[in-house]
């Protein structure tokens, strides 16, 4: 049994299976959309079975280069994708580009903070893009249908 909660600046997990007198208890004094992915994973270890926190994804080329674009959220905030061979790199306010990771086609992750980013459009064309970070939800439209490609030093 398990049951996970939010509230603005605060997020929960509360899981247990009573048959292994185990439970596992999360509190976050930051608001965390992975909070749940995570307590499954320490059932998983607890429990010695095989476990993967971010379901990472190759998608073609083909399909990331549909992501490439200037997107405009609001005067403050616009992001640009860009794409370097079979890698995808988000940089907001034309700071540096980190690399995202797809779980799934039109929805990718940030290994290194709690950002998720969703791609949505129609007709097989991507129009918009969505940012969540902690508790800030932001979407943008897309600008330009493609950016010069340019690489990206690491």
């Amino acid at each position: 049994m398990s049951h996970g909660g939010n509230i603005e600046g605060f997020t929960s997990y509360f899981a247990s299976i009573p048959e292994e007198d185990m439970s596992v208890i999360l509190l976050n004094n930051i608001y965390n959309r992975e909070i749940e992915s995570i307590g499954q994973a320490i059932f998983s270890i607890m429990l010695g079975k095989p476990y993967q926190f971010f379901n990472e994804v190759q998608l073609p080329i083909e399909t990331l280069e549909k992501y490439v674009g200037q997107y405009d959220v609001n005067p403050n905030y616009q992001v640009r994708i860009s794409r370097t061979n079979n890698r995808l790199f988000l940089a907001i306010n034309n700071g540096t580009p980190i690399e995202v990771f797809a779980d799934k086609e039109h929805s990718f992750f940030d290994k290194n903070e709690d950002r998720r980013i969703k791609f949505t459009g129609q007709n097989g064309q991507i129009n918009q893009i969505t940012v969540m970070q902690g508790l800030s939800t932001k979407r943008g439209d897309k600008l330009v249908d493609r950016i010069e490609k340019t690489p990206i030093k690491s």
